[in-house]
């Protein structure tokens, strides 16, 4: 039974194609991994992601499985509070449910508490139209460092005009999340419209290194350049 199928339905068939094929390959490895080491929590935590996006059945069997490993564990944590989200086949209510059982182990894990923001943050980030969200997803920000919610806030400002306080917002996703190669050409493109061009140029050689088939990252880049050379 297939997970999140209006959010899917945006990956084009060759990529959905190779994702299946991966999950195929890596599920046995992931189940042998607990089979040899129960304890193994990251492996059950990678089911978890599999399922998210392919399996209701695996994805709550991974998920009980590493509740009873760490039930305080930051990635297990994260990993249910995506898994709840509408878009990835859940609803509100498990996604309030999954964020008040955060709120529970936060005692025990302080790491917990960046994961509060996610409930109030969520809706605002599937709008069209972020930059009548931004309000909404600054609040969530503040709340708790989402960076995914950072992000958007970042873009919303960004198709505002705003682009100073794009830059801030989008800084703070990348803190937390540093290995986002699209989202230091997001970032890039806004130094480039304040006049930053080698600091964007920094960040567009950040995203290809990141992402260097990506084509937007790419045309990001020559835009930056065109700029340098004064043309």
């Amino acid at each position: 039974q297939a997970r999140g199928l209006d959010f899917i339905a945006e990956t084009d068939e060759a990529r959905l194609r190779n994702m299946r094929e991966e999950f195929a390959q890596a599920v046995p490895l992931l189940s042998l991994a607990l089979k040899i080491e129960p304890r193994l929590s990251p492996a059950c935590v990678g089911l978890a992601k599999i399922g998210r996006q392919s399996s209701s059945d695996l994805q709550r069997h991974a998920i009980d499985t590493c509740n009873r490993i760490d039930p305080d564990s930051y990635f297990l944590a994260s990993e249910r509070i995506y898994g709840a989200q509408p878009k990835w086949g859940g609803s509100d209510k498990e996604l309030r449910s999954a964020v008040a059982f955060v709120k529970t182990r936060i005692d025990r894990n302080p790491r917990l508490a960046a994961l509060l923001g996610e409930n109030a943050g969520d809706a605002a980030t599937m709008g069209g139209d972020l930059r009548h969200a931004i309000d909404d997803l600054v609040a969530a920000v503040r709340m708790a460092p989402s960076a995914w919610i950072a992000n958007r806030a970042g873009v919303g400002y960004g198709e505002k005009g705003d682009h100073w306080a794009s830059i801030v917002y989008l800084s703070q996703a990348l803190r937390f999340r540093p290995r986002e190669g699209s989202w230091y050409q997001l970032r890039a493109l806004q130094l480039r419209d304040v006049g930053e061009l080698s600091w964007a140029y920094r960040d567009m050689q950040r995203a290809l290194q990141l992402e260097p088939q990506s084509g937007w990252n790419a045309y990001g880049m020559g835009l930056v350049l065109a700029d340098m050379q004064g043309q």
